[in-house]
């Protein structure tokens, strides 16, 4: 892939489940419930009023959340394809 892939929409799909359209014209889930467990840095998702309250990131380059918590379209990228 010459150029990384950008989220073009999010939404919530289930409890810490979210849907993306990507610039690739794919739309695929990713499963983030157990990413609080794994990375104590991302702990406040755990709370599904938090996790909610994502943002698309300039450009489609990842997703914000409240507290300074972030990731990267990348990585979110290599989540869904699993």
């Amino acid at each position: 892939m010459k150029n990384p892939p950008t989220i073009e929409s999010a939404r919530l799909a289930a409890p810490a489940v979210l849907e993306f359209a990507w610039s690739t014209g794919e739309t695929l889930c990713v499963d983030l419930a157990d990413l609080p467990k794994r990375n104590r840095a991302f702990a406040a998702l755990a709370k599904p009023d938090v996790f909610a309250r994502f943002e698309i990131a300039d450009w489609g380059h990842g997703l914000d959340w409240p507290g300074d918590l972030g990731m990267g379209a990348d990585r979110l990228y290599e989540l869904a394809r699993r």
